[in-house]
């Protein structure tokens, strides 16, 4: 379902069985796995072998592949959530992860908390973000499934929330 190749150079997959993989480059074969219990809705890999993984119900965690080892999990109140899609921040130690629908969160990492929320513009009742891209190291973009593309300033976002 996601095939992601890191800033570093490394391949990662993961699959409906859960499934995630750290793939050896010259081989092809799997140098490391983390299986969460539910279908890999979420893959974002980050520097030092940092890769966030959603499941589609209950698990959102941060492994370091190269120690094959749970770093953090993302803390929230609600029993079922899942993301759709994340990115790392390039300067920060944020993650920010939108919902199946239009919300965005900003997450601090390492511990996991939620720092800021807002939504993207639906313009109808199954809207949703499809995916995200930072086009410079303070600006992520998104679209939706509206095709509506918009800027965020990340860090202002954060400001306003009153979060640092």
């Amino acid at each position: 379902m996601k095939l992601i190749v890191s800033p570093d150079g490394e391949l990662y997959s993961a699959g409906n069985d859960g499934l995630v993989v750290r793939w050896d480059k010259q081989d092809k074969a799997s140098e490391q796995t983390l299986t969460v219990p539910h279908r890999v809705t979420s893959l974002e890999v980050g520097q030092d072998h940092k890769v966030f993984v959603s499941d589609a119900l209950e698990t959102q965690v941060l492994w370091q592949s190269q120690h094959n080892a749970i770093i953090s999990e993302l803390a929230y109140w609600e029993r079922f959530q899942w993301f759709r899609a994340a990115r790392f921040a390039p300067v920060n130690p944020w993650l920010i992860t939108s919902s199946p629908k239009t919300e965005m969160i900003i997450w601090q990492l390492p511990e996991g908390n939620p720092i800021a929320q807002w939504w993207a513009e639906a313009q109808g009742f199954g809207s949703t973000v499809l995916d995200m891209r930072y086009t410079n190291p303070a600006t992520l973009l998104t679209v939706t499934s509206d095709g509506v593309l918009q800027d965020w300033d990340i860090a202002d976002i954060v400001e306003q929330s009153g979060s640092h």
